[in-house]
């Protein structure tokens, strides 16, 4: 996999439209297609590498740690161990902004809930 292909397969992954990093980055829409040979100048690599959280050698390689940021890449583990966090994630990819913050005004009530009175509902 080349250095393009593994961009846009992180784009499908997160469920990013590639115009959008594409905007994000300051590209010109359809950038990435026009990159044949699947290789992309150093500085420009760099804003997809910040922009997506992770390093250029990964970008590059697929090799390295995913994520730069310790605390991400343990998030990113928990989520993937616990099937009820993959449903709170997507939630908050699919559902809309007041919507989600609804849920997570419950979530945190019944959190203060069991931290006063350590107790159940």
């Amino acid at each position: 996999m080349n250095t393009v292909e593994r961009i846009l397969s992180i784009l499908k992954e997160r469920n990013i439209a590639v115009s959008r990093c594409e905007r994000a980055c300051d590209f010109s829409n359809g950038y990435f297609k026009g990159l044949t040979k699947g290789t992309m100048p150093a500085d420009k690599l760099e804003r997809v590498a910040k922009y997506l959280g992770v390093s250029v050698t990964y970008l590059m390689t697929g090799n390295e740690g995913y994520y730069l940021d310790p605390d991400a890449a343990e998030m990113a583990q928990a989520m993937f161990d616990d099937p009820d966090m993959r449903i709170l994630f997507d939630a908050k990819r699919e559902m809309s902004p007041k919507k989600f913050r609804k849920i997570i005004d419950i979530i945190t009530a019944f959190r203060d809930m069991e931290n006063a009175d350590d107790g159940d509902i």
